[in-house]
């Protein structure tokens, strides 16, 4: 006696846009088979997600060349000057958080994609 069970869990919104759904085709000899699900939605806002950065192999020394050298000559504007309401001391703290992560990003490296990791 043999029996299956089909069960697809989905969000409605997701349930709207179902194409087929069909077993897997390569059966790993267990008690359960996969399924395909292929929908309509188009996958525009997916991307890779990033990996994590490896600070401990940060060049350091030469992280702080550069910002010192960003801030002395694209951001002059906030040094000089004293910062006499909220909206300046915002200004100036959004343009150093942006100069810091701009130079993080171009100088800190990054892990490299593990073969076996989830995706």
């Amino acid at each position: 006696m043999c029996s299956t069970l089909d069960t697809v869990l989905a969000l409605h919104r997701l349930a709207n846009t179902v194409v087929r759904y069909n077993d897997y085709l390569v059966d790993y000899r267990s008690d359960y088979k996969g399924i395909v699900l292929e929908t309509s939605t188009p996958l525009d806002n997916y991307r890779e997600r990033e990996t994590k950065r490896l600070y401990c192999d940060a060049n350091w020394e030469a992280i702080r060349t550069a910002l010192a050298e960003k801030i002395a000559t694209r951001y002059t504007r906030y040094t000089g000057s004293s910062l006499e309401t909220e909206d300046q001391l915002d200004q100036a703290a959004e343009a150093l958080e942006s100069v810091v992560n701009t130079t993080l990003e171009e100088l800190v490296p990054r892990t490299k994609p593990l073969l076996y990791a989830k995706r």
